[in-house]
Parts: C-alpha cells; sequence; structure tokens
C-alpha cells in the first residue's frame, strides 16, 4: 500500500494524519490511492474520534467510493470541491434560519435522501424535531457539536448502526427509538436522556454515557443485546428504563440515588450491581443474592 506524503499508510488503522489537506481547482491531484471513505468515517465513529477530511496528499479515485456529500476542509470552514464525491451543505441540508442563523437542522434535502453517512456541519448544535424520522437509508451518524437532538430526530432509522456525538448533552422523546440495527452510540458527555429515547434498540451492544446524570421513563427499554453499562456519573433513573435488557449482565452506577422500582424489570440475567447506597440497591435487585456490591474507595 503506498504511503501519502504526511507519512501515514492509507489502508491501515492509521488514520489520524495531521497534515493540510491539497487539492486543485479542479479537485485532481498527482497520486491516486484506493481507498474506501466509508471505512475512514466508520474508523473515527468506532474509536469516539471526530473525522475531518484527513488531508490525503493525492487524489481520489471517486469509483466506487462510499462518501457523504459532503466533508469540511482542515479548518471547518469551507467545503472541499471534488467533483463526484463533495457538494454544498446547502444541497443536503434543510435548517431553521433566524435572523441569518441557522438555529437547527430539520432535515436533509431531496437531492440528498440517499446519502448512507452523515457528518454535520460544526455550526450545528441543535437537530429538529422529526429531522431524520423514519429514514432507512442512513448507517452512519457523525455530529461533532451537536448539544440537543430533539423529539423523534431519529426515530426508525432502521439501517442505522453507529452514533458518535461527543458533545451531545440532551436527548429527548423517542429520539432513536426503534433502530433495530443501531449497534453503538458514543455520547460521552450527555447528560440528560428522555422517555423512550433509545428504546426498542435490539441490536444496541456499546454505549458510551460515562457523565449521564438523569434517564427517564422507558428510555433503553426493551435493547436486548446490552450486556453492560457504566454510569458513573448517574443520579436518577426513570421508570422501567432498562425494563426487559434480558442479556443485561453488570451494571456500574455507584453514585445514583433515585431508582424507581420498575427501572431493571425483567433483566434477568443481571450478575453484578457497583453502587455505593447497598440498601437502595437491594430494595431493587433483592437481598438474597450477592448481585449488590459497594465500591472501594
Amino acid at each position: 500500500m503506498e504511503s501519502n506524503q504526511c507519512g501515514s499508510t492509507l489502508g491501515t488503522d492509521t488514520y489520524n494524519i495531521s497534515c493540510a489537506f491539497q487539492a486543485g481547482t479542479d479537485g485532481s491531484m498527482s497520486n491516486t490511492y484506493d481507498f474506501n471513505m466509508a471505512e475512514v468515517l466508520n474508523k473515527a465513529a468506532d474509536s469516539g474520534g471526530i473525522f475531518w477530511p484527513y488531508n490525503f496528499i493525492g487524489k481520489f479515485d471517486v469509483s466506487g467510493i462510499t462518501a457523504p456529500a459532503w466533508l469540511f476542509n482542515a479548518n471547518n470552514d469551507q467545503l472541499l470541491n471534488i467533483p463526484g464525491v463533495i457538494s454544498t451543505p446547502s444541497e443536503c441540508f434543510m435548517t431553521d434560519v433566524m435572523g441569518g442563523k441557522i438555529i437547527s437542522l430539520t432535515g436533509l434535502s431531496n437531492d440528498c435522501e440517499s446519502e448512507t453517512i452523515l457528518v454535520i456541519p460544526p455550526n450545528i448544535t441543535i437537530i429538529a424535531k422529526n429531522a431524520f424520522k423514519d429514514n432507512t437509508k442512513l448507517k452512519s451518524v457523525i455530529m461533532p457539536n451537536v448539544a440537543y437532538i430533539r423529539e423523534s430526530a431519529f426515530m426508525g432509522n432502521t439501517a442505522l448502526k453507529s452514533v458518535n456525538m461527543p458533545n451531545v448533552k440532551y436527548i429527548y422523546n423517542n429520539a432513536f427509538r426503534d433502530n433495530t440495527a443501531l449497534e453503538s452510540v458514543n455520547m460521552p458527555n450527555v447528560e440528560y436522556i428522555y422517555d423512550n429515547a433509545f428504546r426498542g434498540n435490539v441490536a444496541l451492544k456499546n454505549v458510551n454515557m460515562l457523565s449521564v446524570k438523569d434517564i427517564y421513563d422507558n428510555a433503553f427499554q426493551g435493547n436486548t443485546a446490552l450486556e453492560s453499562i457504566n454510569m458513573p456519573n448517574l443520579e436518577w433513573i426513570g421508570g422501567s428504563a432498562f425494563r426487559d435488557n434480558t442479556a443485561l449482565k453488570n451494571v456500574v452506577m455507584p453514585n445514583v440515588k433515585a431508582i424507581f422500582p420498575s427501572a431493571f424489570t425483567g433483566c434477568s440475567a443481571i450478575t453484578s450491581v457497583i453502587m455505593f447506597q447497598e440498601s437502595l440497591c437491594k430494595s431493587i435487585f433483592g437481598t438474597n443474592n450477592n448481585i449488590c456490591q459497594v465500591p472501594s474507595l
């Protein structure tokens, strides 16, 4: 596999290239690298990183490339113009604008309804209600600066497999409900997850929500593939929040202060729950077992 001028070999796991992307006005360059942009984006999503066009000195072979309709340059402020691969945000996104400023992203334009990988612009902080509801094409979504995801924004996205949203704070009712192919969600800074937000995601295996404080009713109900959850900052869990998570074995929530009795109903596989409030733990998970464990200081 040929190396580029930045010293990183394409086709390996090394995608974090730090030098500048250089393209001619016609999109042509001196060399051709044979790789799939989707693999790069998915690698970034899987590692919890954020993908910007990682600065390949060379020409894209656009044949067979799966790519979002547009990508940013290294400064996050200008779009690359590579024929056949890149288009402008205005062609792909519909937005609410007030006073000349974008308030929220409301959906995809007709020209971009077939997109499978979505990279949300860095100036977007809100995904509007129903923005991508019932989209059956999207497979991966990367949202670098989105802080609010409104009601049913991605509900019924049955092809969606991974979501990377490192700066999201609030996820509202039904936002990702019934995404039956969703396997991985990276949201390390989320604080509030509201009713039914991830309900019915039967393939969900990996969830990063280390900063979550409150999880509301039915938020993760019926996620039968989820085996382990780590929520060190969680304080409150609503009714049926993890109901019928039949594969769930290990729960880490040392600082939780309140749990509705039905929060873990039907979670018959649980073997370990780490909590400081042992009495609260036993009131939920029972006293005739060794499930409840007090963490060591």
